[in-house]
């Protein structure tokens, strides 16, 4: 069974650490797709460098669900796009760019590509091309690999 869109990210939990009340808003509305909700959430404070509870950004969520056009909007407030996912205890480390990867989320990484994220940015599995090469995104590998994005 397919999940609809905007299903795909919501294993991950709204609760953010030491945050604001808009900063919860704002991974809300970027889990629904939701543009506009998650602009009002960056003007009344939002941190476009959140974290949830899990350790993953705002630019985890919407490179998740291939939010383009919300991870322009984090981008331009201020989000790293080269951020590391960081879970207590060691957890994994990927970036938004290893996020975009798996789920096939072309348009995100073209984004991030276009606004520097590295290809070579991850410790466990190597690089974003490793990485999605490994998670059977041999397209998006390739994508990854070929595009003119910042080096």
């Amino acid at each position: 069974m397919r999940l609809p869109s905007y299903a795909l990210p919501a294993v991950l939990t709204v609760a953010c650490v030491g945050s604001s009340d808009a900063d919860a808003r704002l991974f809300s509305a970027i889990n629904r797709g939701y543009y506009e909700g998650a602009a009002i959430a960056l003007r009344e404070g939002a941190s476009a460098t959140a974290r949830d509870v899990n350790g993953n950004t705002a630019l985890h969520n919407a490179a998740a669900g291939n939010r383009i056009e919300i991870a322009i909007l984090l981008i331009e407030a201020g989000a790293r796009v080269d951020a590391r996912r960081g879970l207590p205890l060691g957890g994994m480390e990927e970036t938004p760019l290893m996020w975009a990867a798996k789920q096939k989320s072309f348009g995100v990484a073209a984004v991030l590509l276009e606004n520097g994220a590295s290809r070579e940015s991850f410790l466990f599995y190597g690089d974003a091309i490793a990485f999605a090469r490994e998670s059977g995104r041999q397209e998006i590998a390739e994508f990854i690999r070929t595009h003119k994005g910042r080096r």
